[in-house]
C-alpha cells in the first residue's frame, strides 16, 4: 500500500469524521421522537465505520465498502432534503452539509479508483489555460495537490 494511498485514506477519515459531527450538531436540534434524526445519525456512523475500514481491506473487499459508503451519503444528502422541506433543520444548514456531502464522493472515487493502471501512473488534468480537450498529463505526482485541495 502506497504512502499517498494512505493519505488519501487519512484525509478521507478527517473529512468524513469532521461531515458527520457537524450532522450530529444539526440534528441535534431535531426533536429526540423524530426518526428523521435517528436515520440520519445511523447513515453517518455507517460513513464513518466504512471509511475507517478502508485501510486494512483488498482492492476487491474496498470496492464494496466504497459503494457502500457511497449509498451512505446518497442517503443522506435525501433525508437532508426531507429534514429542510419539513423545516426541521434551516436553509443555512441544509446547503452547507449538502454542499460538503455532494463532494464527498469524489473523494471516494479517487480511492476507488487507487489499483487502476492509470492512477498508478499519470494524471490528467486540466490547468488554468487550458480547454476541454487540451488535456495535461502530468506523470510526477510531487506537483499534485493533495485530496480535497482545489487545483
Amino acid at each position: 500500500m502506497t504512502s499517498d494511498y494512505k493519505k488519501q485514506i487519512n484525509w478521507l477519515t478527517y473529512k468524513s469524521e469532521r461531515l458527520v459531527s457537524a450532522l450530529y450538531m444539526v440534528t441535534d436540534l431535531i426533536n429526540t421522537n423524530d426518526p428523521l434524526k435517528w436515520r440520519m445519525r445511523k447513515s453517518g456512523v455507517v460513513l464513518l465505520t466504512e471509511t475507517g475500514r478502508l485501510m486494512e481491506l483488498s482492492p476487491a473487499e474496498r470496492k464494496k465498502v466504497v459503494n457502500s459508503a457511497r449509498e451512505a451519503i446518497a442517503e443522506i444528502i435525501s433525508l437532508l432534503e426531507v429534514a429542510v422541506n419539513s423545516g426541521l433543520i434551516s436553509r443555512m444548514n441544509h446547503s452547507l452539509l449538502k454542499k460538503e456531502f455532494v463532494n464527498a464522493p469524489l473523494l471516494l472515487e479517487k480511492i476507488g479508483k487507487e489499483d487502476s493502471p492509470k492512477s498508478i501512473g499519470q494524471t490528467q488534468r486540466y490547468s488554468i489555460g487550458h480547454s476541454i480537450g487540451q488535456i495535461k498529463t502530468i506523470k510526477d505526482k510531487e506537483f499534485l495537490p493533495p485530496i480535497g485541495q482545489n487545483f
